[in-house]
């Protein structure tokens, strides 16, 4: 899971803008990891993943499913959502690979920090971070 920011600029079609921004981020993943893909984010099950970036939903409501949260800007500013993400290479490897382009368009992704809270032994708790 991760938290992408996109650097949204002023349009006349602020949905438009919105959505070309996302695909332009994900062409950029995928070069550098071809394998990602992206899942629909409240979906228990992998179906219907976005396995190009020329298929990113062109329209809001079904663009949503896979970018949780992000809503159109009337002014430049920054779209936030939240994304589940599927690839091969190591995520650190990926993110070292983007800064480049993530710097010059304004655009980053940050890796949601996991943490699982279970009970090893009477009243022991014991805590465990994933990626």
């Amino acid at each position: 899971m991760l938290t992408l920011k996109l650097k949204v600029k002023k349009h006349k079609d602020s949905v438009k803008e919105l959505l070309s921004k996302a695909s332009l981020w994900l062409k950029a993943m995928q070069i550098i990891d071809p394998t990602v893909i992206l899942y629909q984010y409240h979906s228990d099950t992998a179906t219907n993943a976005i396995i190009h970036y020329k298929k990113v939903q062109k329209e809001i409501e079904l663009f949503k499913k896979y970018f949780s949260g992000a809503n159109p800007q009337s002014n430049d500013g920054h779209a936030w959502c939240q994304i589940s993400m599927g690839h091969d290479e190591p995520i650190s490897n990926i993110k070292a690979s983007m800064q480049g382009w993530s710097g010059d368009n304004d655009t980053y992704f940050y890796v949601k920090q996991f943490v699982i809270i279970f009970f090893c032994g009477p009243l022991k708790k014991c805590t465990k971070a994933l990626n």
